[in-house]
């Protein structure tokens, strides 16, 4: 309601736009993705025996990641109002 109509379709397409930038930064790196159906959040199929030394290196740069335990384990990232595009390249 604060944002209005316009304000919420433009805040929405910022964070869709930088959800795209990061698939393709991540694709860049040689990273796969579980769906291209995205808006905010991206998983990325990662084996349980690398998970440990991802998230280490995130949390070094105070980024946080879901981790999917389960038949098929990942990371997930999801992006929000305050995302910026410095925080998506790093």
């Amino acid at each position: 309601v604060y944002h209005g109509p316009e304000g919420l379709k433009a805040i929405a397409e910022r964070v869709h736009n930088l959800t795209r930038a990061l698939i393709a930064g991540l694709k860049k790196a040689n990273f796969k993705i579980a769906s291209e159906a995205v808006f905010d959040t991206v998983v990325v199929p990662v084996a349980a025996a690398e998970q440990k030394a991802i998230l280490e290196r995130a949390r070094n740069a105070r980024i946080n990641l879901r981790v999917i335990a389960g038949a098929q384990p990942g990371l997930g990232i999801s992006l929000d109002e305050v995302a910026t595009a410095n925080e998506v390249e790093a």
